[in-house]
């Protein structure tokens, strides 16, 4: 009996400590695993602005992958076409912006452009095209034939180097299957190319990766210490033609 009162007191004191723990340590470990451990938390974009124009917008958003990563940002087109007559403005309003630029700045310098047909052009058609004016495309996109089932596809693929000694057969059988025509392709090609493809009436838009709107964002993000990733132009091949996606 002499011993109750002070198991008492090493009880309640015991009692305080594992409250004060629980209040204090749980909810710093809760942080440091939602913080660090949860794989959902470390993709935190955020869009810091956006400026329509008619047919799409030119969206900012700063990307940071982890908390402790340093944040960049990433400027991209996002599209809004639902009709003809919303493809037909998007198409005016980037013309507009590739003879701003290609009127400001050197023949020999180098743009990157993501090129839309107004029709599909053939195999042989599009590789004369590729060996005259380009040096080496980015990515192209492509209506196929599945040679198994007959059904008609649309893929997005590489392109391949000049020297590639069977660059023919990559064009005929592109992951086995039969290439039927061409839709779209991205280069980086000269000034004076791009203003070559803007006449060709078989080219529906030559549409520049980094416009003076674009450009100006980037020199501003810069100037703020970001690095600034600008993607490419979307294909429009989804507006052009009534042949529906697949995935091999």
């Amino acid at each position: 009996m002499l011993f109750t009162p002070l198991y008492v007191l090493i009880l309640v004191v015991s009692l305080l400590i594992a409250v004060y723990a629980s209040v204090t340590l749980l909810p710093l470990t809760s942080f440091f695993k939602s913080s660090h451990d949860d794989p959902e938390d470390w993709w935190i974009p955020a869009e810091l602005e956006r400026i329509s124009f008619p047919g799409g917008d030119i969206v900012v958003r700063k990307i940071q992958y982890n908390p402790s990563m340093k944040a960049y940002i990433s400027v991209h087109i996002e599209t809004h076409i639902s009709s003809e007559d919303e493809l037909l403005a998007y198409v005016n309003s980037r013309a507009s912006a590739l003879n701003e630029l290609l009127n400001s700045i050197s023949p020999d310098e180098k743009i990157y452009i993501t090129v839309t047909f107004k029709d599909t052009l053939g195999q042989m058609d599009f590789i004369d095209l590729w060996r005259d004016y380009l040096e080496k495309p980015l990515d192209y996109a492509i209506i196929v034939k599945n040679e198994t089932s007959g059904e008609l596809g649309t893929l997005v693929l590489g392109m391949p180097s000049h020297d590639e000694p069977s660059f023919i057969e990559y064009f005929t059988n592109p992951k086995g299957f039969r290439l039927v025509s061409v839709i779209a392709f991205q280069a980086l090609v000269k000034v004076d190319i791009a203003k070559t493809f803007k006449q060709d009436s078989r080219i529906l838009l030559v549409d520049p990766q980094e416009c003076f709107t674009i450009h100006g964002l980037v020199n501003k993000y810069n100037s703020l210490g970001f690095e600034v990733v600008v993607e490419m132009p979307p294909f429009l091949h989804a507006y052009v033609t009534d042949i529906p996606d697949f995935t091999p």
